[in-house]
């Protein structure tokens, strides 16, 4: 009996010439969802001079980035799921029209409070991702499906830096910018860029995933991303250990975002949106959470408050990996040890 083939496939396969992933469809999706999600994480380098502009402390605008996780969760929660129900085309419209207005919004706030309603609207309409992402997983054949998701998250590599450890880059311009660094606004800013350096690990990533399974690559993400905080905590005032420290948190980030998404999207690839939502709404809310937390940290304790807190909520991770994904990986592997498992 022949399957049906989804409107979405049918389009997107009429687009690339040919069934399949494509590397030009892959290449598109991969480009719009890496400039339409760094709208979330555009403010973080901005807040001292946000702060001078509207001649508010850096302690109110603080909050900024928090307000940004929440919406995103909310847009998730409430838009995302029309994708498996509505035609993605116009679902696409209507969210690149409502961020045009809302973007325009937030570049003319005139106050604070203004500018915190603009972020609300602008992070709940940037999920044109988490629509694109599912078309891309049915896209992709089962063997490729980790690297698909792998080389869309290169493009969203500025999101994946920022989504798990809000904390970190809801609070590191503070500290870039005071003792013993000292450095403008502008030029701490620059340290987002050295996330182009955490893509390179992308397609290594996606092999992992297809070859292993994506539940070792995770293991293995969250041990780098341990390794992160604690340069962070230990190289606070030097140099070197902060890019190291950014380095490796984008690679671990990243790596693991595309790790628990193969994961979800293989589940039920028929609603493939509403599992990326449920998934997707609880990681922007612990997001939500962690930026909040960082910056109350920051301004209490400082930033080895922050680190601390960034070690123990990645150490969490990695023992909760142990506990629920590894025993019962090992235990597959042992019922089949010729590998014919699917890993995930």
């Amino acid at each position: 009996m022949t399957k049906p083939v989804s409107t979405d496939m049918r389009e997107a396969e009429s687009c690339a010439g040919t069934p399949g992933a494509s590397p030009l469809v892959v290449g598109l999706i991969a480009l719009c969802t890496g400039i339409t999600v760094s709208n979330l994480y555009l403010t973080q380098p901005l807040l001292p001079l946000v702060a001078e502009s509207l001649r508010v402390s850096t302690s109110q605008v603080g909050f900024l980035p928090t307000i940004g996780q929440i919406g995103y969760a909310l847009g998730i929660l409430l838009i995302v799921p029309l994708g498996d129900v509505l035609r993605r085309r116009g679902l696409l419209t209507f969210v690149l029209v409502g961020l045009i207005v809302a973007l325009a919004g937030a570049a003319l706030a005139p106050s604070l409070g203004y500018l915190m309603l603009a972020t609300l609207f602008v992070s709940s309409l940037t999920i044109l991702p988490q629509i694109l992402i599912p078309l891309a997983s049915q896209l992709a054949g089962d063997e490729h499906r980790g690297r698909v998701l792998a080389i869309i998250g290169a493009m969203l590599l500025q999101g994946t830096i920022f989504a798990t450890f809000n904390m970190f880059w809801t609070t590191i311009v503070f500290m870039l910018t005071a003792s013993p660094f000292g450095f403008s606004t502008g030029t701490a800013g620059l340290f987002g860029l050295l996330g182009i350096l955490s893509a390179t690990s992308a397609p290594l990533v996606g092999r992992l995933i297809d070859r292993r399974g994506p539940i070792p690559t995770l293991g293995a993400c969250l041990l780098i991303t341990i390794g992160s905080a604690v340069a962070f905590l230990f190289g606070g005032t030097q140099l070197a250990a902060v890019i190291i420290a950014i380095v490796l948190l984008g690679i671990g980030i990243q790596g693991g975002m595309s790790a628990n998404q193969t994961r979800i999207l293989t589940i039920r690839p028929e609603a493939g949106s509403r599992m990326n939502t449920i998934f997707l709404v609880l990681i922007f809310a612990c997001g939500a959470a962690g930026g909040a937390a960082g910056s109350a940290l920051y301004h209490a304790a400082g930033w080895s408050a922050v680190c601390i807190s960034g070690i123990w909520v990645s150490a969490a991770g990695f023992i909760a990996w142990l506990v629920l994904d590894y025993a019962g990986f090992r235990n597959s592997e042992q019922r089949d040890p010729a590998g014919s498992n699917p890993k995930a």
